[in-house]
């Protein structure tokens, strides 16, 4: 029985030999790795199947697991004899094709034993020992030995996974067993030294020097052979195709290899080796066969004969090279053209790269990073410069820190800096040692993210409050957003609007509910057309706005708007209450209309009705006044006068009642004729001047020369000024004066107004001079119906004209008509923007007080 332990680095085997003694064995990495223990291999597979429960399968596949183990175990006595046996050089390679040699072999050849090495440190070892060797002939290098190996290993016998018998012949080894292992490794098991030395022919007598002649001629490199001077004695046809001249032209004319100014001959470099009694060589570039390639020289001494040296062609090992260091040139081009810092350690904890980004980031010395210092170093000095974040135990943090060198998995953790600097660190473990670290400024980041998210919050909290309505859905029309107005409108389970349904889907359940309320199959139908409506508002992702009325008698104003990230912004707001309030305000405004109507066409009725006894009161008093019925006395003819005075007023009034009955009626037609407008005003003076005189007042009159004339309604305009003028006389006192002037007004027009120096007007009347029957405070007790200055403004505003009043109390008032030139067609009172007349403080005129 075998059984094995990990003992701290090496292996030790504890074997059981068949006398039932233990003989303690410590294996190196070599062995170790060879021994994959295929006794626990079937001592594992057995308990699995025992512990499966099938008991006489598990017999059968025991007895032949048994044989199986016997025979391995047999194979494991001879694999631990051979790498165990101070005598028996033994060689593993593995599937990378690096060799790992035993203590014998090792000694044997000068090589580490349980390290691995390449095939050519391999090659040049056993040439090494041949020439050391004076009994033997030089060996052929790796062109004859290892392909010769690899040939064996590509045999179908080892593809097989059989064990393939020797002698592979070799001149310093001679391998008797090459075994197939697992996971591609082989193990080549050499003869005994003095097994082989036994069998070998007899030695052949050596030259005078003690050296045997070397058969340069069955190496395919360049190779040759110098005397103690240095010259050229031996050369190989290898050589002599690569310099273009025969063996004999080579050694009469002593034609090198290469042939260097700067880096000397190879003729120099076996001088040196033979002066130093030790191997030499150089890489140097060379002309051979019209190509120029890369060699490597060895000169070998032999002792007082000469030297040995041959050529290896490392042209493709140098272009290599050369790639590689251009390619690390590039990528730390790349590495310092970062914004992010990016520091390499090597195995042992030594700074190996460190990028521009790095120094920025955590402004250390670069010519002290250029020596290299250790990965604790380079802790210490951020630590100096505040670089790394407040450790209330720094030595933890560093060693945790430093054991990032031998964690298997990388890490990743923020560095919050005194300056608040934010760096995100990234380490990167190498399997085969050193250290990858990554830093990163996240500072600008997080405080995006700091702010982004405080954006978020406060627009999810304003959406929440809001009144109105508000869902996001995405470009296939799921639900994505919402606020808690939204689940009141329409209804819906929050939770199931947490899943993002499809609109469709959201429909189909809203117009459910509106379904059961629909009485007949048309609302039905309507119900059904309003879902095919609505779910093309979200899917056509066109901009629309509108009111739905629901089926269920809500009224909603929506909004569908387009969003540049391909989804569709929603908006409902419940304007139920409005809606209805908005429609009995409207109601009410066409009942007061229709009233208002009706009480204009009552008065104009009643205008007309007055009118026909007024005449005859009227005609009849003016006949009686002239003498028709005889004569009257004096008093009799005072009464006839108040008569016809009072009728006369009586009838005025009745024309104004007509004409602003006839305006609001849409029917009142201007009569459009050029007017000039000084005979305008000599004409409203004329008309008042009788009533200016009985109340003590001047008229006066001011026009500019050339003024221009003006088109309009001779007769309107005049009665317009008429009211004006008759307003000034009676609100101004005794010895006053009312002024009517003309003047170019600001734009295209004529300004004519009406000033004079009354009583004025207050600043809370001036709003409402202008409306039908009202009368101030001080007209109250002057007498008059209230219909004179309405009429001033609509016969204005049918002349797409203006009013402006200018008054304070105390300070007299000045009303301003301004009018345009011409009047692009007859004006009707249908056209009249009397509701939009430009009346405000300084633009309203009212019968004064």
């Amino acid at each position: 029985m075998r059984r094995t332990q990990a003992v701290s680095g090496a292996q030790r085997i504890t074997t059981v030999l068949q006398e039932g003694q233990e003989r303690p064995v410590t294996l190196t990495g070599f062995e170790a790795g060879i021994l994959t223990s295929p006794l626990l291999a079937g001592a594992v597979f057995l308990i699995l199947l025992l512990a499966l429960g099938t008991a006489g399968l598990a017999v059968v596949l025991w007895a032949r697991s048994l044989r199986r183990l016997r025979a391995a175990g047999a194979r494991e006595r001879f694999l631990l004899h051979a790498l165990t046996a101070p005598d028996r050089p033994a060689l593993l390679l593995d599937a990378q094709g690096r060799a790992t040699a035993n203590a014998a072999l090792g000694h044997l050849l000068g090589l580490p034993p349980g390290q691995p090495f390449s095939l050519d440190r391999l090659a040049e070892a056993l040439i090494a020992r041949r020439l050391r060797a004076e009994a033997a002939p030089l060996p052929p290098l790796l062109q004859e030995s290892v392909p010769a190996l690899a040939e064996i290993l590509a045999s179908p016998s080892c593809r097989d996974g059989n064990e393939a018998a020797g002698p592979a012949a070799m001149t310093v080894l001679r391998f008797e067993r090459i075994m197939p292992l697992a996971d591609g490794h082989w193990l080549l098991v050499a003869e005994p030294p003095a097994r082989m030395a036994a069998a070998d022919p007899p030695e052949k007598p050596a030259g005078a020097d003690g050296h045997q002649d070397i058969p340069l001629d069955t190496w395919p490199l360049p190779a040759w052979r110098r005397d103690r001077t240095g010259r050229l004695i031996a050369v190989n046809e290898s050589y002599c195709r690569a310099v273009g001249a025969g063996r004999e032209e080579v050694l009469a004319n002593q034609i090198e290899l290469v042939e260097e100014q700067l880096h000397g001959t190879a003729r120099e470099l076996a001088e040196e080796a033979m002066r130093s009694g030790a191997a030499r060589e150089k890489r140097v570039f060379a002309v051979l066969a019209g190509e120029r390639r890369a060699l490597r020289l060895i000169e070998i001494p032999l002792g007082s004969t000469g030297s040995f040296g041959v050529a290896f062609d490392v042209t493709e090992i140098e272009d290599l090279r050369a790639e590689v260091h251009q390619l690390i040139r590039s990528h730390a081009a790349t590495l310092d053209r970062l914004t992010t810092g990016v520091l390499l350690f090597d195995a042992n904890q030594r700074l190996a790269f460190f990028n521009a980004a790095f120094l920025r980031l955590m402004r250390l010395d670069e010519d002290w990073l250029a020596t290299h210092p250790t990965h604790g170093e380079v802790l210490d000095a951020l630590r100096e410069r505040r670089r790394i974040p407040e450790q209330a135990d720094y030595q933890a943090w560093k060693h945790a820190q430093l054991e990032r060198h031998r964690q298997l998995e990388g890490s990743e953790e923020l560095w919050h800096l005194p300056d608040e600097t934010s760096l995100r660190v990234l380490t990167e473990p190498h399997p085969e040692g050193g250290l990858l670290v990554l830093f990163e400024d996240v500072t600008d980041r997080l405080a995006l993210e700091r702010s982004y998210n405080t954006l978020i919050a406060v627009q999810r909290e304003t959406l929440n409050h809001l009144h109105e309505a508000v869902a996001v859905f995405g470009p296939d029309a799921r639900l994505k957003l919402f606020n808690p107005a939204y689940v009141d409108i329409w209804g819906l389970d929050p939770a199931y609007l947490e899943g993002e349904p499809h609109f469709g889907e959201m429909l189909d359940q809203i117009l459910a509910l509106w379904a059961e309320q629909a009485p007949t199959p048309a609302q039905g139908d309507k119900i059904l057309a309003l879902k095919d409506n609505l779910l093309n508002q979200v899917i056509a992702h066109i901009p629309l706005s509108g009111r739905w009325h629901r089926p269920d008698g809500r009224v909603l104003d929506y909004a569908v708007v387009p969003l540049p990230d391909g989804r569709v912004l929603t908006t409902h707001m419940d304007v139920t209450d409005s809606f209805r309030i908005e429609q009995a305000l409207r109601e009410r405004n066409e009942a007061l209309e229709t009233a208002d109507r009706l009480k204009s066409e009552f008065v104009a009725n009643m205008s007309y009705e007055l009118r026909t006894p007024l005449n005859t009161i009227m005609g009849f008093a003016e006949l009686l006044s002239h003498g028709i019925a005889g004569s009257l006395s004096a008093r009799q003819r005072e009464y006839l006068g108040h008569v016809i005075a009072a009728a006369s007023e009586l009838k005025r009034l009745i024309d104004d009642i007509l004409d602003l009955a006839t305006i609001e009626a849409g029917v009142f037609e201007l009569a459009i004729e050029p007017i000039d407008v000084p005979a305008l005003l000599e004409t409203v003076r004329q008309m008042a001047k009788d009533a200016a005189r009985k109340a003590g007042v001047r008229l006066a009159i001011e026009v500019p020369s050339g003024l221009e004339r003006i088109e309009g309604d001779r007769r309107r305009l005049v009665h317009a000024l008429y009211n004006l003028v008759r307003n000034g006389i009676q609100f101004t006192p005794e010895g006053g004066c009312v002024t009517l002037f003309a003047r170019p007004g600001m734009a295209a027009g004529v300004e004519i107004g009406v000033r004079d120096t009354g009583i004025g007007i207050s600043e809370e009347e001036r709003h409402r001079v202008f409306e039908k029957f009202y009368r101030g405070t001080s007209a109250r007790k002057r007498g008059g119906a209230g219909l004179g200055l309405a009429l001033v403004r609509s016969f204005v505003e049918l002349h797409r004209g203006t009013v402006t009043i200018d008054s304070a109390p105390g300070h007299g008032t000045t009303v301003i008509l301004t009018l345009p030139h011409r009047q692009p067609q007859p004006r009707s009172a249908a056209g009249s923007p009397a509701a939009h007349a430009d009346v405000s403080q300084s633009q309203s005129l009212a019968e004064r007080p």
